[in-house]
């Protein structure tokens, strides 16, 4: 990793606007630039009507929502990475690329010689942010396991950002709150998963609507 690019990347993260930055770096072929990015902006985001543009149009929109948290930004970036290595009879749809993402972000983070917290954040970020995405419709169960497991992450804010950038919501209003609920039982000396279940409850009679 040379000077010029720790100096652009640096940039980047904490530009005011750095999804402008990284569409003018990928137009101009910017040699720091993973490998990966030279085709993002011909790449469909997705079908419609969840998408439409780019990969890269979507990426830069996401980045710049969440601009002034530099890991964010970062997490944002990288996000929908598996979307690059979507085969192109699959377009516009990129089924199973969160795990293609996961895996570039790991790449994307050592290549730039990033942190291992950054590493880390960039692999979640990838990995579960549909689900994230899809949080409203998640059974109890699986929204405890997603708070938990972001939670335990240490990135649990800066998450939830960018997830509410992807989808253009407010997620993470929702997320937050229930977090705060379920982490507010008390500890207790029993089993782990009677302790799981107990706090699943919660989430249950969260979830319950009640008809007239």
């Amino acid at each position: 990793m040379n000077v010029v690019a720790v100096s652009d990347l640096h940039l980047l993260l904490h530009a005011a606007s750095p999804g402008d930055l990284l569409t003018n770096a990928v137009r101009q072929k910017a040699p720091w630039l993973p490998c990966f990015l030279a085709e993002a902006d011909d790449v469909p985001a997705g079908p419609r009507p969840y998408h439409s543009g780019s990969v890269l149009a979507h990426t830069a929109r996401c980045m710049n929502q969440v601009a002034g948290d530099a890991l964010a930004v970062w997490m944002a970036m990288v996000h929908d990475a598996g979307k690059l290595s979507t085969p192109i009879a699959m377009w516009p749809h990129h089924y199973g690329h969160e795990d293609r993402g996961a895996t570039l972000a790991d790449i994307w983070a050592k290549e730039l010689g990033l942190s291992q917290a950054y590493g880390r954040a960039g692999h979640m970020a990838a990995l579960l942010h549909m689900k994230a995405g899809r949080y409203s419709r998640l059974r109890p169960g699986k929204k405890y396991d997603l708070l938990r497991s972001v939670a335990e992450s240490g990135f649990f804010r800066v998450f939830w950002l960018v997830v509410d950038a992807d989808t253009k919501s407010d997620i993470s209003a929702t997320a937050t709150a229930d977090w705060q609920r379920v982490s507010a039982l008390p500890e207790e000396d029993v089993e782990p998963e009677i302790s799981r279940q107990r706090r699943i409850a919660l989430l249950t009679k969260s979830s319950t609507v009640t008809r007239p």
